[in-house]
């Protein structure tokens, strides 16, 4: 079982990946050029909390024990990478700079 550090991680990582994949371009454009291709799944990689869902199941499948710990590990994960996204999102909104 992992512990509380090991699940933060997880959820920092799968917020990196979800954000790279929704709203970055990458080198090369490399992630606008995936966004582009699998449009027409119904919109997979318009919205970071629904892609930090997907991002971490192939994690949780394969790095967690039985079948209950890879489910709650799943959905934890996932909803910490929310919850990151919401911290930051209302950080950008607060942050102001100052010439």
């Amino acid at each position: 079982m992992y512990n509380l550090e090991q699940l933060i991680l997880l959820s920092f990582a799968a917020w990196r990946v979800s954000s790279l994949l929704v709203n970055e371009e990458g080198p090369f454009r490399i992630f606008e050029w995936f966004r582009e291709r699998t449009n027409s799944l119904g919109g997979l990689l318009d919205c970071l909390w629904c892609t930090s869902v997907w991002v971490t199941m192939p994690v949780a499948l394969l790095t967690f024990g039985n079948l209950y710990w890879r489910i709650a590990a799943w959905l934890a994960v996932a909803t910490g990478s929310i919850i990151t996204d919401s911290i930051i999102g209302r950080l950008e909104g607060e942050i102001v700079l100052e010439a």
